[in-house]
């Protein structure tokens, strides 16, 4: 599969994606730092955004990811408000692509999704529509697999998953993983 640029802007019905750029830094970090226990809860990366700096150095890692179509990021708004709701991103496919700064599996056509949205923003399907936006857009780029990795007490995002067509498929490490392809959507 060929590397393709994933769109900066995408709509949907209630909310939109844009890409992750530098002036993001700062609303994330303090969304992050609001909620940390939260947000934390089933993402260990938590612990490593301590400051503004280190939020900072992550958002110019992944703009650079982006740039060489080695990950891509986006932040979740809603429509009519323009509320900061979470974020979306590209989630490493194997540890062995992300030793090397890369999160997706282009050889093979496998891509992942991690996903967060703020406290109050849960329970109102923003993240299903998210989600089911990005699996859309990935099945078109001609990706013949679609996951989400999810820790097992994490019943939030697999009933995402679940709404959004992914199916269970056993993972390792104690984690469970959702797929989305062009043979089951």
């Amino acid at each position: 599969m060929k590397p393709a640029q994933f769109p900066k802007l995408i709509k949907s019905e209630r909310i939109y994606l844009k890409a992750l750029d530098s002036d993001d830094a700062e609303k994330i970090f303090k969304l992050i730092n609001s909620e940390r226990k939260y947000i934390g809860e089933f993402l260990e990366w938590v612990d490593n955004i301590k400051t503004i700096d280190d939020e900072v150095k992550y958002v110019k890692t992944q703009t650079e990811a982006a740039k060489d179509l080695l990950g891509f990021d986006w932040c979740i708004y809603e429509n009519t408000t323009n509320d900061f709701l979470g974020y979306i991103g590209t989630d490493p496919v194997t540890f062995e692509l992300f030793k090397d700064g890369k999160f997706i599996d282009w050889n093979n056509g496998i891509i992942s999704f991690a996903y967060f949205l703020k406290q109050e923003a849960n329970g109102n399907g923003y993240m299903t529509e998210a989600l089911g936006k990005m699996r859309d857009i990935a099945i078109e780029l001609g990706f013949s697999r679609v996951e989400i990795n999810s820790e097992v007490e994490n019943i939030k995002s697999q009933n995402v998953a679940e709404r959004c067509g992914f199916i269970h498929d056993d993972g390792d490490f104690g984690k469970m993983y959702y797929l989305a392809s062009n043979d089951n959507m």
